[in-house]
């Protein structure tokens, strides 16, 4: 679990200002030296910690279904099975009592999925009709928009007045109705995901009481505990001859598909311009620090979407889980990239600073040192993109710090 506050690190803009700044602190007891403008390629990345994850459709924890004993446990921790593979068998030495405990299972089992629905179906809708609403005010503002204005004679009777508000109140208001409708849409997007996650283990539930009650039904002495997707044994907590504790939290076996694995990340609000479906990322791990997993940004989500407590946003990273090696729980460091420059100019990004709300470098002109306002673009940590102020072959000063 995340152990420390996640996803406050800084965009790749801010950290070609304030990193190059403020990060450059440390090196003021490094040598100034010279370094060529020189082209080069940048690949910018956004850094940001998370959890790995199993969705609610890779992840089955098994519960006891009723109290009699566990009569035989099949699979160990580690094991892969089938989805319809039997996991454990469970006794049930008095078949009324058995066929009523089943009965009574499948009936909570029902209702239970039925309220659940419900639940979600009504904050979905709620959410859709949240965004109608906000995309129908929005067409107006811009149907009025883009109205020839109308005009009202001047109580004065000095002519006609102008009814309509000004250019720059219609803009305003048409930006606060974009904005409101953006946030309905992620709305929209949370509920969702909520509504797939959320019935996922309703339906698991009720499954599983069906087949227990058409064994109950045919008489059977016994009953079978079958897992209800294909993946890994990664707990037991059933043994042979214990009756297991119905309103004890622990599952007895969790089956977990590792091939479905996520990372959730936490991202900060003005991180979310920076990143959108699609981009490539690089996931590693605390427990494997070795081991890169290749993986795409999937989408990103608010704290409602409940992927991640104590985030504002969350974005959801898919990743190659190579030889199953990652395992839900496992603290992340994801770094998805934001941006290539292909053969642009760059210097050492220590070369960089800042003068007030621009950026600068010491250049080297006729043997002296002067200071030069520059535009930056990317940078990627080590370099940084000039996109004017400097030429190819200038000289300029890394760790000028040191000196100033």
């Amino acid at each position: 679990m995340l152990h420390h506050l996640r996803g406050f690190t800084l965009p790749p803009l801010a950290v070609a200002g304030i990193s190059l700044t403020m990060g450059l602190i440390s090196g003021c007891g490094q040598r100034s030296t010279e370094a060529e403008v020189t082209r080069r390629d940048i690949t910018a990345r956004l850094v940001v910690e998370g959890e790995v994850i199993a969705p609610a459709t890779a992840r089955a924890d098994i519960m006891p279904p009723y109290e009699v004993p566990v009569e035989q446990v099949y699979v160990t921790v580690g094991q892969n099975v089938r989805q319809g593979e039997t996991l454990l068998l469970f006794s049930a030495p008095r078949n009324q009592a058995y066929y009523e405990q089943a009965r009574a299972r499948l009936v909570q089992a029902r209702q239970a999925l039925a309220q659940a629905q419900n639940r979600f179906s009504r904050q979905l809708q709620a959410a859709q009709q949240r965004l109608a609403r906000s995309r129908e005010a929005e067409r107006a503002a811009r149907t009025a928009q883009a109205a020839p204005p109308s005009a009202t004679p001047s109580p004065e009777g000095g002519g006609a007045a102008p009814s309509s508000p000004t250019p720059a109140a219609n803009s305003a208001r048409i930006g606060s109705l974009i904005a409101r409708r953006q946030a309905d849409e992620q709305a929209v997007i949370d509920a969702q995901a909520r509504m797939e996650e959320g019935l996922v283990p309703y339906q698991q539930a009720l499954a599983a009481a069906q087949q227990d009650f058409a064994s109950a039904q045919a008489g059977s002495k016994s009953a079978q505990v079958k897992s209800p997707i294909t993946g890994t044994v990664l707990e037991v907590n059933a043994e042979m001859g214990k009756t297991p504790d119905l309103d004890d939290d622990d599952p007895l076996i969790t089956v977990v598909n590792l091939d479905a694995l996520h990372v959730a990340a936490g991202i900060h609000q003005d991180q979310l311009r920076q990143i959108r479906p699609g981009d490539v990322a690089e996931v590693t791990l605390e427990d494997l620090p070795n081991v890169r997993f290749e993986g795409t940004v999937d989408q990103v989500y608010t704290e409602k979407a409940g992927f991640l407590r104590g985030q504002r946003y969350v974005a959801i990273i898919d990743f190659r889980n190579t030889e199953g090696r990652a395992k839900p729980d496992m603290d992340a460091t994801v770094r998805i990239v934001t941006g290539r420059a292909r053969d642009v100019l760059a210097v050492p990004a220590s070369a960089v600073y800042t003068v007030g709300d621009r950026h600068a470098v010491r250049l080297k002109r006729d043997g002296r040192w002067r200071e030069r306002l520059v535009e930056i673009g990317l940078t990627d940590g080590r370099y940084t993109e000039i996109i004017s102020g400097l030429r190819e072959g200038d000289i300029v000063e890394a760790n000028p710090w040191s000196v100033m």
